[in-house]
């Protein structure tokens, strides 16, 4: 009887044998991307900060240039 009960088995599916370790894949590619969005909007916000900088250290010279003058 044993026997027959194996034969009657369904046997389990790549796709549901599969699952957890995909779910599991699955989160940690949306931690991967959540990290990588917040770095890059870290270093958007950095850009623009050097940017800014940068751009008021140029109007400094600018204005020096304009009183040696």
């Amino acid at each position: 009887m044993a026997t027959s009960r194996v034969e009657l088995k369904k046997p389990l599916s790549r796709a549901s044998s599969r699952a957890p370790r995909d779910a599991e894949g699955l989160a940690q590619a949306r931690l991967i991307s959540k990290r990588a969005e917040f770095q890059m909007s870290f270093l958007r916000v950095e850009r623009r900060t050097v940017r800014e900088q940068l751009d008021s250290f140029a109007a400094l010279g600018h204005n020096e240039d304009k009183e040696a003058g």
